[in-house]
C-alpha cells in the first residue's frame, strides 16, 4: 500500500488498526493483502503471531520507492541486478554513439545517469556493486563518444 511506518511489532499492529479505521474517512483503504511487513531476522514467529489475521506478507526484505528495505545482502543483490541492466543499456548507447554521438550523450546524461543517481541516493552502502557500470562507461561508452580509447592517466 502507500503507507509506511516503523517501530516495534505491537506498535505497528496498533498503527495498522488505526489506519484501517481512520483511513476510509479520508478516502484511504488499506489493502493488507498487498502490504509487506519487513522484519529483522529472528522475529518471524513473533510477527506471524501478531499479524496472523491480517493477510500481510511477512519478509526480511522488500523494494520500497526505488530502493530496498532490508539487510545489506538484499540491497547488494538488488543493485547488482540494476547494474547489469544499466551496463547492457550503456553498451547499447555506446553502439548508437558510433553514428550519433550527440544523441547518445543526451540519452545517457538525461536519462540513464539520473536513474542510477537516484538509486545511489536511496540505497546506501553498495558503491562497490557499481564498478561494472563505471567500467562499461569508461571502456565502452567514452571511447564511442570520443572516437578514441581512454588512457589510464
Amino acid at each position: 500500500d502507500d503507507a509506511s511506518c516503523l517501530g516495534k511489532l505491537r506498535e505497528i499492529r496498533r498503527w495498522l488498526e488505526i489506519l484501517q479505521t481512520e483511513g476510509p474517512k479520508w478516502g484511504y483503504y488499506p489493502e493488507t493483502s498487498k502490504s509487506y511487513l519487513v522484519i529483522k531476522a529472528g522475529l518471524e514467529q513473533e510477527a506471524r503471531e501478531i499479524f496472523q489475521d491480517t493477510g500481510i506478507q511477512i519478509t526480511n526484505s522488500q523494494r520500497l520507492l526505488g530502493g530496498v528495505v532490508g539487510p545489506t545482502e538484499s540491497k547488494r543483490e538488488y543493485i547488482q541486478a540494476k547494474v547489469d541492466t544499466w551496463c547492457r543499456n550503456t553498451e547499447k548507447i555506446a553502439q548508437a554513439a558510433k553514428k550519433s554521438p550527440q544523441a547518445a550523450y543526451t540519452a545517457f546524461t538525461k536519462s540513464f545517469q539520473f536513474e542510477w543517481g537516484y538509486t545511489q541516493r536511496v540505497v546506501e552502502g553498495c558503491q562497490e556493486e557499481y564498478r561494472p557500470l563505471w567500467d562499461t562507461i569508461r571502456h565502452k561508452l567514452m571511447p564511442a563518444l570520443l572516437g578514441r580509447e581512454i588512457g589510464d592517466h
